[in-house]
């Protein structure tokens, strides 16, 4: 943490106020049940939009993999998003054997990934 290049070490006022940030792009599902579908053209029966958060160390996919959860989209007139929770799914897994396993100081990187997967979150 005490190197200037680590992303917790500090906030880089310069890039916020430049307009040189980084774009990232976000991956993310849309489910859209048949019953908002067929049975109703504008969108009258929608009760919710369901950000859906996967378990860990799982991934996005899970919303397709889930038949309770396309039952309940379904049932409820649910629209759900997912998308990868940074720090909680499977492409984290490396890092969260290496902290528990070898380097428990690292820990403070599994936290910075879960708060930096807000962002994307917020966006969609």
């Amino acid at each position: 943490i005490d190197s200037p290049r680590h992303r917790a070490s500090h906030i880089e006022r310069e890039a916020l106020l430049s307009d040189q940030l980084p774009v990232e792009p976000v991956k993310f599902i849309v489910l859209v049940p048949c019953s908002l579908v067929i049975e109703n053209t504008n969108a009258t029966n929608l009760t919710a939009i369901v950000d859906f958060g996967h378990s860990f160390l799982y991934s996005r996919q899970e919303l397709l993999d889930s038949e309770f959860l396309h039952e309940m989209a379904n049932g409820n007139g649910n629209i759900m998003i997912a998308s990868n929770w940074r720090g909680m799914s499977r492409l984290d897994l490396p890092l969260v054997l290496r902290t528990f396993v070898s380097e428990p100081s690292m820990f403070s990187s599994l936290r910075d990934n879960i708060i930096q997967g807000y962002g994307p979150r917020v966006a969609i």
